[in-house]
């Protein structure tokens, strides 16, 4: 009984070692700042008692150690290559927008190993047939996931081709409403180039140079197509397993024994006899039938109240395939050449410069600094 215990608990470690090591540069990035911030007895509070010069004219020992130990998370980049990069994001329409947050990827994975966890179990039963009870559960796992993996990945994919395709769009319609005067693409202009090959071309033609010029929707009919047979054959096969279900309980009770009622001196004796007196006929045929009718009556009731239990469980299904998909149009790049250059633009720039000010200011306050 152990082992699946200790199984899991091993998947669970190993997972979040590569959660880890996939985050740990924010991992120490937010454990430097919280341990510089902590009250009494963090960095800070040490660093304002310490009003010792250091070698350098005009500079304290605890200034030095402050923009020593920020300095491992700084990066200098080029002014240029700076400008660069963000004249790209700029002219593909990319300028304010951030990576999917690691939070939302969490959260939409969650949502839909939930949701299909509740038909992959069902799905279990038909895969592997025969199985035992914990062989099934295992296989529930392993559907819901491969499921899952499947789901999340369209749908953001999806989300982020309607976004481009949307940006697009918008380029072509500027460039119709324009009576199409220029060419709307004047070709690709890749991050390597000089960003102001183009500035004399309208905006409209700088983004179709990094984005595209034909809207696409493959990935979202594909994403379409898949979501509505995942949801109609998980209802399918849900309502069969209802009805087989309801079909046993049925036939169960229809071919149970019926007791004799006797009858002696001191009442009614349940107990079959040979001197048992049974109702009559008739009376016998009317109770059959009223039986009958209550057992068919609490069948259909069950029978409606599951459907409906799974139509609405579709379109919860269908509504976080939205949401994912909504994520994905949401967060991400449209630009050819954005997403590998933003994610280290954004993260080793952007992000700590305006944190390290703030603890640079906080810190200095203490030490009384010209």
């Amino acid at each position: 009984m152990l082992y699946p215990v200790a199984a899991w608990s091993l998947v669970s470690v190993l997972f979040a070692a590569v959660v880890m090591m996939l985050l740990w540069q924010k991992i120490k990035w937010w454990w430097h700042n919280t341990w510089y911030s902590m009250p009494l007895i963090g960095k800070i509070a040490s660093l304002s008692k310490d009003v010792n010069e250091a070698n350098e004219p005009g500079w304290l020992k605890g200034e030095r150690t402050l923009c020593r130990d920020f300095k491992k998370f700084i990066r200098i980049q080029d002014e240029y290559d700076f400008n660069e990069k963000i004249t790209y994001l700029t002219k593909a329409g990319d300028l304010g927008r951030k990576k999917t947050p690691s939070w939302i990827w969490l959260l939409t994975i969650a949502m839909v190993f939930v949701e299909a966890m509740g038909f992959a179990y069902v799905l279990a039963g038909f895969t592997v047939p025969g199985a035992s009870e914990n062989t099934q559960q295992y296989g529930a796992l392993g559907i819901a996931f491969l499921i899952s993996v499947i789901l999340v990945a369209f749908t953001h994919l999806s989300g982020h081709e309607l976004f481009k395709s949307s940006q697009i769009a918008n380029a072509r319609r500027e460039w119709v409403d324009h009576k199409k005067i220029h060419s709307l693409g004047t070709g690709a202009v890749a991050l390597a180039k000089p960003q102001n090959i183009d500035d004399a071309q309208p905006a409209y033609s700088q983004l179709a140079n990094r984005v595209g010029t034909h809207p696409s929707y493959k990935i979202t009919a594909a994403t379409v197509i898949f979501v509505v047979i995942v949801a109609v054959f998980a209802s399918y096969v849900r309502g069969t397993v209802l009805e087989q279900q309801l079909l046993l309980e049925t036939t169960g009770k229809t071919n149970a024994p019926m007791l004799s009622i006797s009858a002696n001196g001191d009442g009614l004796d349940l107990s079959i006899k040979n001197d048992a007196t049974t109702l009559p006929a008739a009376d016998v045929a009317e109770q059959g039938k009223a039986e009958m009718k209550a057992e068919q009556e609490g069948a259909n009731n069950q029978r409606h109240g599951g459907w409906g239990t799974f139509v609405v469980l579709a379109f919860v299904f269908i509504f976080l395939q939205i949401l994912g998909v909504i994520f994905g149009f949401r967060w991400d790049f449209a630009g050819r050449e954005s997403p590998p250059h933003i994610a280290p633009l954004a993260m080793a720039v952007i992000q700590p410069m305006p944190m390290f000010a703030s603890i640079t200011k906080k810190s200095l306050m203490p030490l009384k600094l010209n």
